[in-house]
């Protein structure tokens, strides 16, 4: 003798008689794109970042002293100087390009490469105009 539960198709309730909370969702199949988070720059355009973006000739340029720029606001109480190694960059930004990138501030005047030895990351101090410290 069978149990009642052998057919379980059988005992399911018609779907136009469920409640509308109970009804199957459909899911869709789409997944929802992640939103990518990036870094924000905050430069005072007059002083520093304008000079800078019309100094370096590519966007990969202008990120590498972003964060040249960033590295130095951040530095420690007191600090002259600091240390631009590569690993505060994307590893998407090549040696040359970090280089010439240096080579074009200096010219502008923006830095000043206090010392750089081959293979050595170089040391250099942003200049500033007085008070934006």
């Amino acid at each position: 003798m069978g149990s009642v539960f052998d057919d379980l198709e059988v005992l399911k309730m018609p779907t136009d008689m469920l409640p509308k909370e109970a009804r199957a969702i459909s899911v869709s199949k789409h997944r929802t794109k992640k939103r990518e988070v990036e870094e924000f720059w905050h430069v005072p355009k007059p002083s520093w970042g304008r000079p800078a973006i019309r100094a370096v000739r590519t966007p990969q340029q202008v990120e590498w002293a972003m964060e040249i720029y960033r590295l130095w606001r951040m530095r420690p109480a007191g600090a002259k100087t600091v240390l631009v190694s590569n690993k505060i960059c994307d590893d998407f930004i090549t040696r040359g390009v970090k280089q010439r990138a240096l080579n074009l501030l200096k010219a502008a005047g923006l830095i000043e490469i206090i010392s750089c030895s081959n293979g050595a990351a170089p040391v250099i101090r942003v200049v500033e105009k007085e008070g934006s410290r």
